[in-house]
């Protein structure tokens, strides 16, 4: 029922490469009486994850139901792990480990596949379904997603009484100076370090949303001749029983609007 790829699929997905990352991550289980590898686990929750699964008993689920042959690809043969293997072993990871290791193996994928240009990324934030902490809050995650290659690149979660922000921040740093990026935020990170640490210390750009959290910036680029700059784009939608349009307009704002880099950027030879 869960194991919906071809044979093809599945060795796209799981390549040799890919696999080699998951069996870089340090196992914490004593080396005697393994019935499975890590990889193994870490690889058959990535295919239940891709098929729609969350949690332990997803990935069991899908272990449960998956056919002799995939799981055979991954070395586990006969018996399969169940829910209660994935909660032992999987809890015990160092998530930030994890996570570097995985953003490193995908970015390196994005630098691969467009080794010239901009490579363009969302940093977004959002309450992760199925995961709660010990006082029954969900666990907020901020994440950097490739967009053009549909790919995550690292993610943090929230501090308990912080916000989103220093998490950006973090993420912006654990990116390689190596690569150009368009960087775009939603209005609670429009903020001025974010702005310089991503044009001044990543020589990459930004596309940030002003709302009233910058009144004064906001004042600024309303008060720009924007009657006499035609649309640039223009688009209809619908949905939620009403008919939404966006118009898009550019403009060089020459005297700049008192926010870094927002008319002039710094050298990027």
């Amino acid at each position: 029922m869960f194991d919906r790829w071809s044979a093809g699929e599945r060795s796209e997905l799981i390549g040799s490469e890919f696999l080699d990352v998951l069996a870089s991550v340090p196992d914490p289980r004593d080396p005697r009486g393994r019935r499975y590898s890590l990889m193994a686990l870490l690889a058959i929750a990535v295919l239940a994850t891709a098929a729609g699964m969350r949690g332990y008993a997803g990935f069991a689920t899908w272990a449960a139901t998956a056919s002799d042959d995939v799981l055979a690809q991954l070395g586990v043969r006969f018996r399969r792990p169940s829910e209660k293997t994935f909660r032992a072993v999987l809890s015990r990871l160092d998530p930030a480990d994890l996570n570097a290791r995985m953003g490193s193996y995908f970015t390196a994928h994005v630098a691969s596949s467009d080794p010239s240009g901009l490579v363009p990324i969302a940093l977004d934030g959002k309450m992760l379904r199925g995961a709660l902490r010990a006082k029954a809050t969900a666990t907020h995650l901020v994440s950097v997603f490739a967009y053009r290659a549909r790919l995550v690149l690292g993610q943090l979660a929230v501090a308990e009484k912080s916000n989103e922000i220093p998490c950006v921040r973090a993420l912006l740093t654990l990116l390689p100076g190596s690569l150009r990026w368009l960087v775009t935020v939603d209005a609670m990170h429009t903020q001025v370090v974010t702005a310089k640490l991503i044009c001044a210390t990543l020589k990459s750009h930004y596309l940030m949303i002003v709302k009233s959290n910058q009144a004064k910036i906001l004042a600024r680029i309303t008060a720009l001749p924007w009657a006499e700059v035609p649309a640039a784009a223009t688009d209809d939608s619908r949905g939620h029983g009403r008919v939404e349009t966006r118009t898009l307009q550019i403009i060089t704002a020459a005297r700049g609007i008192g926010f870094p880099y927002a008319n002039n950027h710094p050298d990027h030879s």
